[in-house]
């Protein structure tokens, strides 16, 4: 379709961070609030089981899960996919790693990319993020 200056156009930025948001110099501002704990349970519910059955002894540890996602959609998302399939042991281990002892949701989500990371199906897939990270941000590979 493209521009049109007729008809007038919208652009959409999407941020966790304000200062970034401000360069844009938006015309509306909308600040979301984060996601309740029911409703990231229920993303990690939808990703961890097809069915939609969850057992009653999964729903005890999901949901404290769910708690350590902080209202983050990105987070749930990745914990029921880090989740799908796994044992209740491997469910318990992750719901018994101690959150990071700095506040905030950025370091949140670290703890979440690295339980993810950890659970990546292959140690290549690990060898590869591992040998991606010397890279300086913005680099060209």
């Amino acid at each position: 379709m493209g521009v049109n200056p007729n008809k007038g156009n919208v652009i959409i930025v999407t941020t966790h961070n304000e200062s970034v948001a401000s360069i844009v110099n938006p015309h509306n501002w909308y600040n979301l609030e984060k996601l309740s704990e029911d409703d990231c349970w229920s993303i990690i519910k939808a990703k961890a089981f097809e069915s939609g059955d969850v057992p009653e002894l999964f729903q005890t540890i999901g949901k404290a899960i769910a708690q350590q996602c902080r209202g983050s959609p990105l987070a749930a998302n990745m914990m029921g996919a880090v989740l799908r399939g796994k044992e209740i042991d491997d469910w318990k281990s992750i719901q018994d790693i101690e959150p990071s002892n700095i506040e905030g949701y950025q370091n949140s989500m670290v703890k979440v990319l690295k339980i993810s990371f950890d659970h990546l199906p292959s140690s290549s897939l690990k060898e590869c993020f591992a040998y991606c990270s010397i890279f300086p941000k913005d680099s060209v590979i």
